[in-house]
């Protein structure tokens, strides 16, 4: 299983392969199981980010950090955002003739069951979130049960420092045929740049499965069609990029 509630686990140890060993386990105990076993092993030092970005640290962490010199502080951002930044390619933007159709059917459970969740959004090639395009589900609870849509956003979250939520979200829906449009804009309504990106949508039903599709495209102007087999919550699905009608 993957960690949910631990985002990111920083450790320090007289020992490589301890201190190794120690962010992995971080990465699954709670934080006070962590504080335990870190009290243990002489010499560890530790920094935690909690899914809400919360930052706990072990009580000799603060010894380890420098402050920012005085001249540059002002000017220093998030490493995801400057990661983000700095990487953003060059060249030309989304072609406006163009659209992403992202066709899906929701499959028809047997007997009685909830309406499934789902996600569909798109990552740049550095893996950072530029656009949500669907959030179907009903309480915040259980956000976390779309698992990748909901570790990309709090990624994009913090290097933004905005939420998106309540302007994405929508109600989930029955079986049937569904079809979710992306015209290359990203969460803020900027048109990307033309290139590589990789399209997810997830699917999670209460007390049901879990799936993901996922797909690298090149937006470039050229059209492409993915298709991918039935899984047991979508009884097909489609990533479709292609000249708009008329254009």
């Amino acid at each position: 299983m993957t960690a949910e509630n631990i985002i990111s686990s920083t450790v320090v140890a007289p020992n490589p392969a301890d201190a190794g060993a120690l962010a992995t386990a971080f990465s699954i105990l709670s934080t006070e199981e962590s504080a335990k076993l870190a009290a243990s092993i002489p010499g560890v030092a530790y920094l935690l980010v909690t899914k809400e970005g919360k930052q706990v640290k072990s009580n000799n962490w603060p010894s380890l950090e420098t402050p920012a010199p005085v001249e540059t502080a002002a000017v220093i951002k998030p490493v995801s955002a400057r990661l983000h930044m700095a990487a953003a390619p060059a060249g030309p933007a989304w072609d406006p003739s163009m659209e992403l159709n992202i066709d899906f059917e929701i499959a028809q459970p047997r007997g009685m069951a909830k309406r499934p969740f789902v996600a569909a959004w798109i990552e740049d090639a550095d893996r950072f979130q530029v656009k949500t395009i669907a959030l179907w589900y009903h309480e915040d609870r259980y956000l976390t049960e779309m698992k990748a849509w909901y570790r990309s956003d709090r990624v994009r979250a913090m290097a933004e420092g905005k939420e998106i939520v309540r302007s994405v979200s929508g109600a989930t829906r029955g079986p049937g045929k569904y079809s979710l449009k992306w015209d290359g804009k990203d969460n803020d309504g900027k048109v990307v740049k033309a290139g590589k990106y990789t399209v997810y949508l997830e699917v999670a039903r209460e007390h049901g499965t879990y799936q993901l599709v996922k797909q690298e495209m090149d937006f470039n102007g050229t059209p492409r069609q993915v298709q991918f087999p039935a899984n047991t919550e979508v009884a097909a699905s489609s990533f479709d990029y292609h000249k708009l009608t008329g254009k």
